[in-house]
């Protein structure tokens, strides 16, 4: 089951789903500008894109003219800098500003019709702050907490470096 909530000005509706299966990819260059022995100063550049589609449910009402289907396409765009230090060997924690963009298309198909709408966000400032631990020689596993002025994240992954 996935929450699904949508907002606009002038009207705000929260709709319940099922998500039929989430596809997301993204790619990202990270790169380090100066280094010392326990610091390293540097900045990344990430895109992703995702898509979700499945059927919703008016959670504020039981109308069928508010019931359907819906499909949305997000694209995230993030640019980050800021220092890198070494707790100890394979242990780093990281952290610094940054600023996040998102842009996509929302569309939802229901008994009086459909409508399409633009995702646009302008670009937010926040800070982050995360931890690295290597798990071999060219993988390493992170977890981030990101903050702006309207919202927040935790995330984590692995992350496999090319030769």
């Amino acid at each position: 089951m996935a929450d699904y909530e949508y907002e606009r000005e002038g009207y705000y509706a929260s709709w319940k789903g099922d998500d039929n299966g989430t596809l997301a990819i993204g790619v990202g260059v990270k790169t380090t500008f100066s280094e010392a022995p326990d610091i390293k100063w540097g900045g990344l550049a990430q895109m992703s894109w995702a898509s979700y589609d499945g059927k919703r449910k008016n959670a504020s009402s039981s109308s069928s003219y508010q019931t359907g289907t819906f499909e949305t396409e997000v694209f995230e765009y993030q640019l980050a800098a800021g220092p890198t230090c070494t707790l100890m060997e394979g242990i780093s924690v990281y952290g610094g500003p940054f600023m996040h963009l998102i842009d996509g298309n929302h569309y939802h198909k229901h008994a009086g019709g459909s409508r399409e709408y633009d995702i646009e966000e302008r670009a937010s400032f926040g800070g982050y702050v995360g931890t690295q631990i290597d798990i071999a020689e060219n993988a390493t596993f992170n977890i981030e907490y990101q903050r702006t002025g309207d919202a927040w994240a935790v995330a984590g992954g692995i992350c496999w470096m090319l030769p």
